[in-house]
């Protein structure tokens, strides 16, 4: 399989075993190599891999570090190198070496982990039931190192499956010449023992998979930065929590995405942000336990509280904050909690409130432990703000304790204006690197969401009629919550002329964008303010939509407002007549076929999207409201 990585704006294709995949993903996502600074390294770095697999890490080097990095790639099983040098063949300057380091010459058999390539040892207790075994050659680490003349080495990466000590120890007062050491441990022992190999140097982070194993990464002493003494103060960073017994890791859930959005904005603006919350899911599926026990770095930690055990999900978001999540047993993907399963979930969250000391507390849900979060969090001074992105509360009982309401748009204020709440209007906001496409083949009118609320009856007459009438118009369905079962019900004969294209839900919404020409927002319920619809207008995808709730705000702002009338309900099964979506259908047609017309929509979507939802515009919009409540906390705090 291949799989596209980048560090800002380079890019690179990698061809990667499909059950090795993570690889990819634990480097350039979790972030396992991270935290080196560039200045450090030489202008071009010299960086010795050893334990290459398939070249991912030789990749991150040239895109992470320095375009023209010097790489020997060291790497001992055959279908491994040969990946290898198909990855590293654009760049001349990276050296395979089709062989493995070690404390001597010699050949060894390499067993072969039935789970993962990554995991293919030389070391019996780390594959004790292999899938097979080849042998292969292993060279004396220092000879090697010596051979090449590697007098002043910038980083050394060391992932060799159980040998990393043997290597280092072999490679002796060499190390002293090394700047970074990035090296993987499998034991405690040899954590301990890789920490006296480099007495030279500091840890500078690390990376753990699980409670014994992990990334370990060094920074020779001397390049260590002293910093001088400074008299306490009490100011700091704004420190920001994010609660809810709702999941942060929720994909089909915009509101859940939304906070991912903002939490790396912050964090990134140096901002201390944590996030503690319960498994909730939107949709029905695994629960999330089950999703985090196959992530890279997660940890699964068991615990009780009253009569309720469960197990605390821990990792670091690729933004680069912890992130923690309450799951009590039985594990279940939808679920509303116990009255012992809130108790439970307000006790560890009071604890994290005690720990983190936050100035503010973000938090959404009307159910009974996220309801909790504003007691426990004015407790240490925090001051609490409901993240509000629907229309679903009929009273202003679920806001009591908040110090303020954020919506999304304009259409949800004014509707809760109507019970006497003055909400503040921010949008998003939007991670940009995460929905703009690079490289695009628009070929598709795509629908996202097939559900009665998004308006899957009103689509399925429109693909009807279209295919009829124009069957060269191909249409992309891309599942979320719903799914083209909800097809079966509208009584049409749909996609016989094979012009009906599925995806299956996505959590990066590029992989349909890049693929889209039109975008499709038939919704019959009133809208917040739709990523889809935002997220298309930026790719420059001229939207055209239903104009419902926030969703007329998007429409006006650089889209295609085409209004379906009052009868046409969430609650309704009813399929219009080609007549109710003529004008729809018109309006495809026209911008299908009319390429000046489509430019024209296409610039006004892109400029529309730059001027209002950019990160740029909205960053400083939700920057300056939480510094706002920051100063009020650490006033009432003092």
């Amino acid at each position: 399989m291949t799989v596209e990585v980048s560090k800002g704006a380079a890019r690179h294709v990698l061809h990667m075993p499909p059950r090795d995949a993570w690889v990819v993903g634990q480097i350039f996502e979790q972030g396992e190599y991270s935290g080196v600074a560039a200045a450090v390294l030489s202008d071009p770095p010299v960086v010795v891999d050893v334990g290459a697999h398939c070249g991912a890490f030789a990749a991150y080097a040239r895109l992470a570090w320095h375009p023209g990095a010097i790489v020997h790639a060291f790497e001992p099983f055959p279908e491994h190198v040969e990946l290898l040098r198909r990855n590293t063949a654009p760049f001349p300057e990276v050296t395979v070496h089709p062989f493995g380091l070690g404390a001597a010459d010699g050949t060894s058999d390499l067993l072969l982990d039935p789970g993962s390539g990554a995991g293919h040892s030389i070391v019996p207790e780390l594959v004790p039931s292999p899938a097979g075994r080849v042998p292969v050659s292993i060279r004396d680490a220092a000879a090697a190192w010596d051979e090449l003349g590697l007098e002043n080495v910038d980083v050394l990466k060391v992932d060799a499956e159980g040998v990393e000590g043997d290597i280092l120890e072999r490679l002796g007062e060499r190390l002293a010449r090394v700047k970074v050491v990035l090296v993987e441990y499998h034991t405690d022992a040899a954590r301990r023992r890789v920490d006296a190999l480099l007495p030279g140097h500091a840890l500078l982070g690390a990376l753990v998979h699980s409670p014994r194993v992990g990334t370990l990464k060094y920074l020779r002493s001397d390049l260590a930065v002293p910093v001088p003494p400074t008299k306490a103060v009490p100011t700091g960073p704004p420190r920001v929590l994010f609660a809810s017994y709702h999941c942060f890791e929720d994909r089909t859930s915009g509101a859940a995405l939304c906070t991912h959005d903002l939490f790396d904005l912050l964090t990134a603006r140096g901002w201390a942000c944590e996030v503690f919350t319960g498994p909730h899911l939107d949709t029905d599926g695994l629960p999330i336990g089950e999703v985090l026990r196959t992530r890279i770095g997660a940890t699964a930690v068991p615990g009780r509280a009253g009569a309720v055990s469960f197990t605390e999900h821990r990792y670091t978001a690729p933004g680069g904050y912890p992130v923690a999540v309450f799951e009590p047993d039985p594990p279940a993907a939808r679920r509303s909690p116990s009255p012992d399963e809130a108790r439970a979930f307000a006790a560890r969250l009071d604890q994290v409130v005690k720990r983190f000391r936050p100035d503010v507390v973000l938090f959404y849900g009307g159910d009974p432990a996220s309801q909790v979060v504003p007691t426990i969090a004015r407790s240490v001074g925090a001051r609490v703000v409901f993240w509000l992105h629907n229309y679903a509360y009929p009273t202003r009982d679920a806001f009591r304790g908040c110090d303020a309401v954020v919506v999304p748009s304009e259409a949800n204020r004014a509707h809760y204006r109507t019970i006497g709440l003055d909400p503040v209007v921010l949008p998003g906001p939007w991670n940009w690197d995460r929905m703009v496409c690079d490289v695009v083949n628009p070929k598709y009118v795509t629908f996202v969401n097939p559900d009665p609320a998004k308006g899957v009856f009103w689509f399925a007459r429109i693909a009807e009629v279209l295919d009829r009438s124009r069957p060269d118009i191909p249409l992309l369905v891309v599942e979320g919550r719903g799914t083209i079962d909800w097809f079966a019900q509208c009584g049409l004969e749909l996609g016989q002329s094979g012009s009906l294209r599925r995806m299956r839900n996505t959590p990066d919404p590029r992989r349909f964008h890049r693929l889209s020409r039109l975008v499709l927002m038939p919704s019959l319920w009133r809208e917040g303010l739709p990523r889809v619809a935002v997220e298309a207008m930026a790719n420059g995808i001229p939207v055209l939509g239903s104009g419902r709730g926030g969703l007329r705000q998007v429409l006006d702002a650089g889209g295609f407002r085409l209004d379906i009338p009052d009868r046409f309900t969430p609650d309704t099964r009813i399929t219009p007549t080609p007549e109710d979506v003529g004008p729809w259908v018109e309006a495809i047609v026209r911008l299908w076929d009319d390429p000046v017309a489509y430019a024209e929509a296409s610039s006004k979507a892109k400029r529309a999207a730059q001027h209002t939802w950019h990160p740029d515009v909205l960053g400083p919009k939700w920057v300056d409201f939480l510094e706002n409540l920051t100063r009020a906390a650490k006033t009432r705090s003092a």
